[in-house]
């Protein structure tokens, strides 16, 4: 029997769940509640102080837990007696587990679905709360892996930053998609190697950019091999870490606003998260070290969204 794992903060106090629920305990699959029961507060609180992050259902039942969330998703971000904070939290839940589902081999349509329908319920917070980009925005969670986190950023960054360009409302939540999968492929380096999503490029080696240059490729195979991820999804993961001057792992001179819009954010990310510097110390850098590689139009746009909101204080 396989088990794959979700986000405890996807499961709502005293809410009916609609599928086997398992803790992962001394190398065994414990059932922790059954199908059409509900889990009072207090003892996923308790299980939060025991800094247990994740339950587990079984394969065959992905789909039900895929319907569940998409229904409390749908729920909180319609009630208006919702918390920001727990629209947020449930919205990042969902992200992780899509993000952790996506990077398996055996990844279904129902994990592509669970990752799209976090986009869009990051998009709608963001929409719909002016305070909801900075709680999302280094957002700190110990449920949460680096890579994670900065899958989180990326998309939550590219949702405000899209608007900002003009972007459909359609293709901004296909860039939300392709932020939160952006980077599955590190999953394909060595165990040695992947440091390197820790490390700034300002200090890679030439082995270091040859080694690290091949994750994008990775993360658009690893898609490209599921029938049910679509073509633009696929290209703007693909494309992440390319620029208009052809510097990048492909060597492409000509991205769509789209792509640079992903690409921008990620770079961004990337040098606050990995050099540990302040919003405005990266806006800078961009300004200085990136002119040709991006449109100073978008990279006046995004320290403008970073403003607005907040996150340059």
């Amino acid at each position: 029997m396989e088990f794959i794992p979700l986000q405890i903060a996807t499961i709502i106090p005293n809410k009916k769940i609609t599928f086997d629920l398992y803790i992962h305990f001394k190398d065994q699959y414990i059932v922790y509640a059954q199908a059409g029961t509900k889990i009072p507060p207090e003892k996923l609180t308790k299980l939060a102080l025991q800094q247990i992050a994740r339950f587990y259902l079984t394969r065959e039942q992905e789909g039900l837990y895929q319907d569940f969330l998409d229904s409390i998703l749908t729920e909180a971000l319609k009630s208006s007696k919702t918390p920001l904070a727990e629209k947020v939290e449930l919205a990042a839940g969902a992200a992780a587990t899509g993000i952790e589902a996506m990077q398996s081999e055996q990844a279904t349509p129902a994990a592509y679905k669970i990752t799209q329908k976090a986009a869009k319920s990051l998009r709608e917070v963001i929409e719909q709360n002016p305070d909801a980009l900075k709680k999302i925005y280094g957002k700190q969670s110990d449920n949460m892996s680096e890579v994670i986190r900065h899958c989180l950023n990326v998309c939550a960054l590219c949702t405000k930053l899209g608007r900002k360009m003009g972007v459909e409302v359609t293709q901004i939540d296909e860039m939300g998609t392709a932020a939160l999968l952006h980077d599955i492929g590190l999953t394909k380096l060595a165990q040695k190697d992947r440091a390197l999503f820790q490390k700034p490029k300002k200090l890679f080696t030439p082995d270091d950019f040859r080694i690290y240059k091949f994750h994008p490729i990775d993360s658009a195979k690893m898609l490209a091999d599921r029938p049910y991820v679509t073509p633009d999804i696929i290209e703007l993961v693909r494309h992440h870490d390319e620029n208009n001057s052809g510097t990048g792992p492909l060597k492409i001179k000509k991205l769509t606003l789209n792509e640079c819009i992903l690409s921008i954010c990620n770079n961004y990310d990337k040098r606050v998260f990995t050099q540990k510097i302040t919003p405005k110390q990266a806006i800078k850098e961009l300004q200085i070290e990136e002119v040709g590689n991006y449109d100073l139009k978008l990279i006046k746009a995004l320290a403008q969204v970073l403003s607005e909101e907040g996150l340059m204080e």
